[in-house]
């Protein structure tokens, strides 16, 4: 009784995770990009992403996250792009119609009256075009700014 107990959970556990993959042809084409955001970036990193279907049914994404810190301004732009870079590839490798995905990464700056304030510390844009074109298994996350279609690096950041 125990064994079988055992085995029903087990197999009730292993349909819950086919059912909730990104490969599931049951869900529709946002279910399974914001799955594959979900499994690119942790809970407590993610404030929101929306998804917009175009004519052609492509779509266009962008992702707003909470960044890492770093020591330096450097430090805070590298951290970023890879985190940026990895969002990409997780959706790009992915073949969903993608038109365009753009992430934005956020951070505390201080404003005049020296009070923290959540703002884009890096906005990175990746077409599907480009994204085809970069071979995710060499390309150097830590620059990724280089082989994206278009960086703004809040002007804190460039100093």
């Amino acid at each position: 009784m125990k064994k079988s107990l055992i085995l029903i959970c087990i197999l009730t556990i292993c349909l819950f995770a086919l059912g909730c993959s990104s490969d599931n042809p049951k869900l529709t084409i946002d279910e399974k990009i914001n799955i594959l955001i979900k499994e690119s970036v942790p809970e407590s990193k993610l404030i929101k992403s929306e998804i917009i279907t175009i004519e052609d049914g492509k779509k266009i994404v962008n992702i707003h996250v909470k960044g890492n810190e770093g020591f330096t301004n450097d430090l805070v732009k590298k951290a970023a792009f890879q985190q940026s870079a990895n969002i990409f590839e997780k959706l790009y490798i992915s073949s969903l119609p993608l038109k365009t995905v753009q992430c934005m990464v956020y951070r505390p700056f201080n404003d005049t009256k020296g009070n923290a304030v959540q703002e884009i510390a890096v906005k990175l844009t990746l077409q599907n075009e480009t994204a085809n074109k970069i071979n995710w298994d060499k390309v150097d996350k830590i620059n990724f700014d280089k082989a994206t279609d278009d960086v703004w690096v809040h002007p804190v950041l460039s100093k």
